[in-house]
């Protein structure tokens, strides 16, 4: 297992690596080997703390199984449970093609480049929920009416 250092790890987590740093560790310890671990926003926000944190493929996958009955549940708590040891592996992946790209030389700027957030997506999770939360709200006021 190459090794990735503290400043890469941090580099690439951006503002958050206080949280991340401490699990990263723990999983480098482990050889890279699974341990559940708890992350309360992978947990309540899944599918926006996956495209946050540029899991796109995951955010994919995540989305089309929500829509499955009584599925959604337990891709919450996966989520939670796995949440910082999938956002791990794919740290250790990027920084290893980047130290692969580019040998010998400080990969640290370019692990700040490809790491880190899209803080959009904060604001675009945030108008999408006021949406369908003023819709549902819309719906059910136009449907008590249509009752009456």
């Amino acid at each position: 297992m190459d090794i990735v250092t503290d400043n890469e790890y941090a580099a690439f987590i951006g503002r958050e690596q206080h949280k991340y740093l401490p699990r990263f560790r723990m999983f480098d310890d482990l050889a890279g080997n699974f341990k559940a671990t708890w992350n309360w926003s992978a947990f309540f926000f899944t599918f926006w703390w996956l495209l946050y944190r540029k899991l796109y493929a995951y955010a994919a996958l995540a989305f089309v199984l929500s829509f499955v009955p009584y599925l959604n549940f337990a891709i919450m708590v996966a989520s939670g449970a796995a949440g910082y040891f999938v956002y791990y592996r794919k740290a250790r992946t990027d920084i290893g093609r980047l130290k692969q790209a580019f040998p010998g030389m400080d990969v640290t700027m370019r692990c700040a480049e490809l790491g880190g957030v899209h803080r959009f997506v904060i604001w675009v999770g945030v108008l999408v929920t006021a949406f369908f939360l003023l819709a549902a709200l819309s719906l059910g006021v136009i449907g008590t009416m249509i009752g009456e």
